[in-house]
């Protein structure tokens, strides 16, 4: 297997949402835990069948069974299974996901995980003291074990609701998936949103360290007395609009319009009157100068 990329989520905040709620409302028990057990791997000595994260001496990650991790986002800090968190901040999810069957079986189709989803469980309100317990599973249909899972923790040190990010979550690898964005709304449920490689095969995932990947998304602490920052270049939300605004301003920009047409029309029948009265007043017109030289004769 040739060596991994070192996975670092660098990504970018798109715009906050609330339509979109975390699932599992309540607190979780404190649990650094991953499942189930199973059989481990090492990077040198692949497996022999499809399943995910059980090399425990990944080059870059290390114990790929510990595959959830969480950081405050925007900053440089590494990744973690424990960081504390107070409102107003961002926090970003790193989920980290790898067939670990040899690259030889592939070609057979041996090696390869298919129908491959990635589901988050997290609670949405915390009081002060209270850790979310963010849990990923990735499953696959034909994977031995058929699901994997581990967990990471937010550590509230006030009360807080945790929101997600609306468009954050983006899947990063090194194939034509590449920062494809997730749908969040199944991402955080029991379901799972499909993981892949290339954006045709969507669910299937070929052995081997060169197609893993990871997926990142945020999440917004917002804390009772969460102020609002000047400046932010977070996009604020736009105003709701039901039938009857909608009405009203097709009404308004109806009636400019017709202002608007109304106006040139009227201006231009003005020039063309002011023109034939400043034409009559210096002699009239051709005909009645006609007239005038006949009575003369």
């Amino acid at each position: 297997m040739s060596k991994i990329k070192n996975w670092v989520a660098i990504t970018t905040l798109t715009a906050l949402g609330t339509g979109v709620w975390i699932t599992n409302g309540d607190t979780l028990a404190l649990d650094a835990s991953w499942g189930p057990e199973r059989e481990t791997f090492t990077w040198q000595v692949p497996a022999t069948y499809p399943t995910f994260n059980s090399i425990t001496d990944n080059p870059s990650l290390g114990d790929e069974r510990n595959f959830v991790r969480v950081k405050e986002y925007g900053t440089e800090n590494n990744y973690a299974d424990y960081v504390d968190a107070v409102g107003g901040k961002i926090y970003e999810v790193y989920v980290y996901y790898h067939n670990n069957a040899s690259a030889n079986l592939n070609e057979s189709g041996k090696g390869i995980a298919d129908n491959v989803r990635l589901s988050m469980a997290i609670p949405q309100n915390l009081k002060a003291g209270d850790s979310a317990v963010i849990k990923g599973t990735i499953k696959s249909t034909n994977t031995n074990p058929s699901s994997v899972w581990d967990t990471a923790f937010l550590n509230a040190q006030e009360d807080l609701t945790l929101n997600y990010v609306a468009n954050s979550a983006v899947i990063h690898n090194d194939g034509s998936a590449n920062n494809s964005v997730l749908e969040g709304s199944v991402l955080l449920n029991d379901t799972g949103v499909q993981l892949a490689h290339w954006k045709e095969e969507w669910g299937m995932i070929p052995g081997c360290n060169e197609y893993a990947g990871y997926v990142t998304f945020q999440l917004q602490a917002v804390g009772e007395n969460t102020p609002v920052t000047p400046g932010s270049s977070t996009p604020s939300e736009m105003p709701e609009t039901g039938p009857a605004e909608v009405i009203l301003a097709s009404v308004i920009v109806l009636a400019i319009i017709a202002g608007g047409v109304y106006w040139y029309k009227t201006s231009k029948a003005v020039k063309k009157t002011t023109r034939k009265a400043m034409t009559i007043g210096r002699g009239g017109s051709r005909s009645a100068r006609k007239v005038t030289m006949k009575k003369r004769k």
